[in-house]
């Protein structure tokens, strides 16, 4: 668990980010689309395993996952915004 990236990401919803893309840029340009994002295939992986702790946890909620590697994020829970203020400092 990479608790800068854990921060990152609640940070990134609290400030109105809802969606995230999990689709390397590897595999995005094998497709054929333009990346959202310029992610390895590590940090692709780890992006989205933690999205989907911050979800398992009552952190944030996921509004849908596509198979085309995007997250739609409806939000952080009231669990979620306290675990920020704490991890804020």
């Amino acid at each position: 668990m990479d608790v800068d990236l854990i921060r990152d990401i609640l940070v990134r919803i609290e400030g109105g980010q809802r969606s995230f893309s999990v689709l390397p840029v590897d595999s995005a340009q094998a497709l054929g689309i333009e990346p959202e994002t310029k992610l390895t295939r590590q940090e692709a992986k780890n992006l989205e395993d933690h999205l989907n702790l911050l979800d398992d946890r009552g952190l944030i909620k996921i509004a849908f996952r596509s198979g085309a590697g995007s997250y739609a994020i409806d939000g952080l829970t009231l669990q979620g915004r306290d675990y920020l203020r704490q991890i804020k400092g």
